[in-house]
C-alpha cells in the first residue's frame, strides 16, 4: 500500500514475515508492505519503493525504511519451492537489499535483527505457535504537519 493523503493510516500486517514501513519527507509519501518469503523473492519491497517514486516524486535519497523483525534464516524450514540460494539469503536482509537497489541510502534504511520464531516472549510466530498466536501489525501514517 502506497499514498499521499494525510491522515490515511496504512497496515501491513505479519507474524513470521518482514513488514515493511516507508517514508519520503520530499514527497510526504508513505508505504506499508507485507513481505513473505514470495513478495520477498520477487522484491516487493523494490517495487514498492519504485511506485512511490514513480506515483509521488519520492526521492530515492531522502527516502526512509524499517523492516521489522521477521523470522530469520535460523529458523525458516521449506520445501524445494525455495531456491538453495534464496534460502541462504533469507532474513530481512534480502529486503534491504532490495531497497538498496531501489537507490535508498543505507543509513536510512532500519532492518531489525530479531528472529521471530527465537524470541517468543516478545514476538507472535506462526512457526514456533500454530494457530495459538496472535498477529504483528505496522502502521504508517501521515499528518498534516509531518515534516
Amino acid at each position: 500500500l502506497i499514498t499521499n493523503v494525510p491522515n490515511l493510516p496504512l497496515f501491513a500486517y505479519g507474524t513470521d514475515c518482514c513488514v515493511i514501513t516507508l517514508y519520503d519527507p520530499t514527497s510526504r509519501s508513505i508505504g506499508a508492505v507485507h513481505a513473505g518469503w514470495r513478495g520477498t523473492a520477487s522484491g516487493i519491497a523494490l517495487k514498492a519503493a519504485v511506485s512511490m517514486m514513480s506515483c509521488y516524486g519520492a526521492d530515492p535519497y531522502t527516502l526512509r525504511a524499517a523492516i521489522s523483525p521477521s523470522i530469520g534464516k535460523c529458523c525458516f524450514e521449506t520445501d524445494s519451492d525455495v531456491a538453495d540460494a534464496f534460502f541462504a539469503l533469507l532474513d530481512p536482509a534480502i529486503n534491504r537489499l532490495w531497497l538498496l537497489r531501489a537507490g535508498i541510502d543505507p543509513s536510512r534504511i532500519d532492518v531489525h535483527p530479531d528472529c521471530t520464531k527465537c524470541h517468543p516472549e516478545r514476538y507472535w510466530s506462526h512457526r514456533a505457535m500454530g494457530d495459538r498466536r496472535g498477529g504483528m501489525a505496522a502502521m504508517i501514517c501521515l499528518t498534516e504537519d509531518a515534516l
